[in-house]
């Protein structure tokens, strides 16, 4: 490790290097009592070592130095003439490393325009030195806040976090593919944003589908029913005409949840009350419009492709 070297270069290739006045000391995080100084870029932090160590074994390995000098002397590494280098991160990230979470001051709340950017710095540090309490404070964090589902699917597949994939492939096949951004084809990459259109493709299929062939009606008819061919073909023209073409609609398709309340408004003398109830009924407890295996077999593509855990 590092010894008296007046002339400001390290003893080795990798030894640490002294300090000439060439860094700035950090104005939020220099602490007199701090008991081990960090450079960052072109900044020194004076922290304290208890605070770091405690987060996880990993942190406790970066930030102890078995030198074999004594901890008074001011040529040890980690002190201010020989700080210790963290290289790999930039100010910004251990800023917010710092204020998000081991230095946090509830009654200093983080501006809302900061948030993203503070918890996604925590989450990225605090994932990379396995700081368990760091992540699991910067997720809920992100989670309170409003994210396009693109964005919550890059963070996803950046850290490892399989419960936001299922929702955030869902809300973005709920909408048209033609709303993604480019920030959000961005955010998806290639490859997810392939998986993507393709669950959109099957979707667009079933939605063909819906829309031109009625649910079935039983073909047991409430003595209710005088003429129950009739039932079956105004039911099958009213599915046509007051619903299969507003899902279809280019501008304002409808909704999925909407079709129940639409068919309960079907009124045609030739269709049986108990007949259009009793076929509204099975559309409500039996009927899927869509396969549902494609959202969630898009999600499990999406964190294989990661290589992600599966959610429990």
């Amino acid at each position: 490790m590092a010894g008296n070297n007046d002339l400001g270069k390290p003893e080795s290739k990798n030894g640490p290097v002294r300090n000439t006045g060439q860094w700035v000391r950090s104005q939020s995080h220099w602490y007199e009592d701090g008991s081990i100084c960090i450079r960052i870029e072109d900044k020194l932090y004076n922290l304290h070592r208890s605070l770091l160590l405690k987060c996880s074994e990993a942190m406790a390995a970066v930030f102890t130095i078995p030198n074999g000098k004594a901890s008074e002397d001011p040529n040890r590494e980690g002190r201010e003439l020989y700080p210790l280098w963290l290289e790999g991160i930039t100010q910004a990230e251990f800023d917010d490393f710092l204020n998000g979470f081991l230095y946090r001051v509830e009654y200093q709340p983080i501006p809302e325009a900061d948030k993203e950017r503070v918890f996604t710095n925590l989450l990225k540090l605090s994932d990379k030195w396995i700081v368990d309490a760091g992540r699991a404070y910067a997720i809920k964090n992100l989670e309170d806040i409003i994210l396009p589902p693109s964005r919550r699917l890059e963070l996803a597949g950046q850290f490892n976090i399989s419960d936001w994939v299922h929702p955030a492939v869902k809300s973005i096949l709920d909408h048209k593919l033609t709303d993604l951004t480019r920030q959000d084809r961005e955010c998806l990459g290639i490859e997810v944003f392939a998986i993507i259109v393709r669950a959109k493709e099957y979707m667009d299929v079933a939605l063909k589908s819906t829309a031109n062939v009625a649910p079935t009606m039983t073909a047991d008819p409430s003595w209710e029913c005088t003429d129950h061919k009739s039932c079956v073909k105004v039911w099958k023209r009213l599915w046509r005409d007051e619903i299969g073409w507003k899902l279809l609609h280019p501008k304002f398709p409808m909704r999925l949840d909407e079709i129940l309340w639409a068919a309960q408004k079907f009124d045609h003398p030739g269709l049986a009350k108990k007949c259009l109830d009793d076929v509204c009924r099975d559309i409500q407890n039996n009927v899927s419009f869509f396969d549902e295996r494609i959202v969630p077999a898009a999600a499990d593509a999406i964190m294989q492709y990661h290589r992600m855990p599966v959610p429990n």
